[in-house]
């Protein structure tokens, strides 16, 4: 096969299965089941497939990214990948936030959304960095 010249630390690994997981499900939500994704707009699905199948296809674009981050183990893939998500999940946030999608509470919706992907994916992406400009 071949060798992985920079390989990322097991925790970020385990990160990037837990993503690449989300990713793949949120691209077959957004296919087949918008309306789990997108609860409280009062949107008719039927009418708004191409929005869910852009949101799909969004999702499937960082799902490949992320198979192909955990096939390599590369460093810099990873750090592509979580800079991404990173960037990805912040607009997700104001979004969700500014149109209370879900109908969650604001601030519990913030600091779970701080805890599960922004700090994680900032910490990640910059570990990876730090470890790229140590080579």
């Amino acid at each position: 096969m071949f060798t992985v010249q920079n390989p990322a630390p097991r925790w970020i690994i385990w990160y990037a299965g837990f993503l690449t997981l989300l990713s793949m499900s949120t691209t077959l939500m957004g296919y087949f089941a918008p309306q789990y994704i997108f609860t409280n707009l009062g949107i008719d699905f039927a009418n708004a497939q191409p929005v869910a199948y852009f949101y799909a296809a969004r999702n499937a674009g960082i799902f490949v990214l992320c198979l192909f981050g955990l096939f390599t183990r590369d460093s810099k893939i990873l750090l592509s990948m979580f800079t991404l998500r990173f960037v990805v999940e912040l607009l997700d946030l104001v979004a969700t936030l500014k149109f209370d999608i879900g109908g969650y509470n604001p601030v519990m919706l913030g600091v779970i959304w701080l805890v599960v992907f922004l700090i994680p994916e900032f910490w990640a992406a910059f570990t990876l960095y730090k470890k790229e400009l140590a080579r």
